[in-house]
């Protein structure tokens, strides 16, 4: 997967601590600005945890997945 993603990475351990707000917000608008500017298709924005073959507990339980999918724009204008 290295060869042929973006990984954006977060500082903390999300098993023990939530992301702060900031950080969500940080990572939504770069998100936003990657998916258009790479033309990544929603579907293909996923945490570590979830690439196939991954075995790791990143992004830890109390990181907000469910936010995070709600916060980035599911179409890209062009």
């Amino acid at each position: 997967m290295n060869k042929k993603a973006v990984g954006i990475a977060l500082v903390g351990n999300f098993n023990y601590e939530k992301p702060t707000p900031n950080q969500m917000q940080s990572l939504s608008f770069l998100i936003s600005v990657l998916r258009r500017y790479y033309r990544i298709p929603s579907a293909n924005i996923m945490v570590h945890g979830h690439v196939p073959g991954a075995r790791t507990e990143c992004p830890g339980k109390l990181f907000p997945g469910d936010y995070l999918r709600q916060t980035i724009p599911r179409e890209i204008e062009w």
